[in-house]
């Protein structure tokens, strides 16, 4: 795989799912000669791109998600294989689905927004229970799938502020919840 703007992966056949200010998610095939780190040739990945005015920071967070990946169960989370392009691509194995982010918010009947949010109240609970901490939840950061009755389920990515603590460890410590901020996105406040 080549390094390159969004174009250079449009020209190869990748779909962009999600675009900020940060990065880039696209959806695609590899192509012949790029399998690598556990991904086999015509395998459907997603791929993390930093944007061209993305700062070091994107790039550091794609590898500490990259880190995090044996403590990433594919119950929950979407698997990264590889990290490549000296750091600047994440390889994710794409387990089909939408990002919540795409799925109409508003335009949702409650029965869907209620089966949303318990899929995502589940795949949360399976994380901490695996002892992992997200600390920048949002909905580009969730891809809604269907499971082995067709019902929605989520599965988790953006693990680059994650943390991976022994749940014993949280409770000795008192964690309080408290959470670095996410850049990228903030919930609408009532009023403000």
């Amino acid at each position: 795989m080549t390094p390159g703007t969004a174009a250079n992966w449009l020209d190869q056949g990748f779909q962009a799912l999600w675009r900020d200010n940060e990065r880039t998610l696209f959806r695609g095939v590899l192509p012949g000669g790029a399998a690598e780190g556990g991904a086999a040739e015509g395998a459907p990945v997603l791929l993390v791109v930093p944007t061209e005015w993305a700062s070091d920071a994107v790039t550091h967070r794609l590898a500490h998600e990259h880190r995090l990946r044996a403590h990433l169960d594919p119950a929950w989370a979407i698997e990264p294989i590889n990290l490549t392009n000296e750091g600047r691509v994440l390889v994710l194995r794409d387990p089909g689905g939408t990002l919540l982010a795409r799925l109409g918010g508003a335009a949702l009947g409650i029965e869907r927004f209620l089966a949303l949010a318990s899929a995502v109240t589940d795949a949360v609970r399976a994380m901490h229970e695996h002892g992992v901490l997200h600390l920048d939840l949002q909905p580009s950061h969730v891809l809604v799938v269907p499971d082995a009755h067709g019902a929605d389920a989520a599965r988790l990515t953006g693990f680059g502020l994650g943390l991976r603590l022994a749940m014993r460890a949280c409770r000795l410590r008192g964690w309080n919840g408290q959470r670095p901020a996410s850049p990228t996105w903030r919930p609408n406040r009532p009023g403000a």
